[in-house]
């Protein structure tokens, strides 16, 4: 973009505005492998809305690009586990490869499919006999574009790892201190989407809640139908998808915590768990016999939800936070 429009501020945002609209279609692949196409674009008006991400694709940081790749790592595992082909699985290893090019605290993601892999090949029968090769192909995917950034990370560790280390909890609280912190950075972690956001006003409105009141309810009924149907391979990976992200931000610097910068790599999994509870509705109603009947009759309500959810959104950006 640099070389054909110039430096400039804009050229800069652009970046960001790109790879943020981009996360909408990616939004409805993923979704659509978790609930149909009907609730992949429930995931992907939620996305489009949603404050979190509106705000960091518009202010030029590279963070903005966790949420694109996981949701293309994502949609192609699903759609490889569906469908047993090699090649969805390759798709998955080179986005999955790729999103750590550009912003480091890509890397947790790993911890997702590090062990939502092996946990299927653990309990689902037959999966590594016809899988295998996907799982492979994934792999090696993964490792060729991650290759470059793995050599530079081995030959100059405290240029790469500098920041991550002076950014650590580990380095700001004495051992003796150490517990009590994490609690109460995990506490704060845990209260951001719902009760108190991030502080940091580059980050968003401060304090103001990562996620809309209707989405967040909608959010923690989604973890309790997870929890409820965690043998399920799409229940375990959002529990997975949002745990194990949320612990760049406990990890991470007290004064600074709730840290919606260094968790957005949460943002995905907490859009995904909103959408779960309208997406097992909707299917419930479409096989019920009134469903069958006035198969429409569903949609009003559920625009109408929208509708709140996205007057609230533009109400914050447009009128509290501009």
């Amino acid at each position: 973009l640099f070389s054909g429009m110039g430096a400039s501020a804009f050229v800069l945002r652009l970046a960001s505005v790109i790879i943020g609209v981009l996360t909408i279609p990616a939004g409805f692949f993923a979704g659509k492998e978790f609930f149909g196409r009907r609730g992949g674009l429930v995931v992907a008006f939620l996305i489009a809305v949603a404050h979190w991400n509106v705000n960091f694709s518009r202010i030029g940081m590279f963070n903005i690009s966790p949420p694109l790749f996981e949701l293309l790592t994502i949609g192609f595992l699903l759609r490889g586990m569906r469908r047993g082909r090699v090649a969805d699985y390759a798709v998955a290893g080179l986005s999955l490869g790729l999103g750590f090019n550009f912003y480091v605290a890509f890397q947790i993601f790993f911890g997702v499919i590090g062990l939502f892999i092996p946990i299927q090949l653990a309990v689902r029968s037959g999966y590594l006999r016809k899988h295998w090769k996907g799982v492979l192909v994934l792999g090696l995917g993964a490792l060729l574009l991650l290759a470059p950034i793995a050599d530079y990370a081995w030959t100059d560790q405290e240029t790469f790892f500098g920041r991550t280390r002076g950014l650590s909890i580990f380095a700001e609280i004495p051992q003796e201190r150490l517990g009590e912190a994490l609690l109460e950075n995990t506490r704060k972690h845990l209260l951001m989407f719902n009760v108190e956001g991030d502080s940091n006003g580059r980050h968003g409105l401060p304090g103001e809640p990562e996620l809309a009141p209707i989405v967040g309810a909608l959010f923690v009924l989604g973890i309790g139908l997870s929890l409820a149907r965690i043998r399920r391979a799409q229940a375990l990976l959002l529990l997975l998808g949002l745990a194990i992200p949320l612990c760049g931000g406990i990890f991470s610097l007290t004064f600074e915590a709730p840290q919606a910068s260094r968790t957005i790599p949460v943002q995905p999994a907490a859009m995904l768990l909103a959408a779960l509870p309208i997406g097992l509705l909707w299917h419930e109603w479409s096989g019920s016999r009134i469903g069958r009947r006035f198969p429409r009759l569903f949609v009003w309500p559920l625009l109408t939800l929208l509708g709140f959810v996205l007057v609230f959104e533009f109400n914050l950006l447009f009128q509290r936070q501009i």
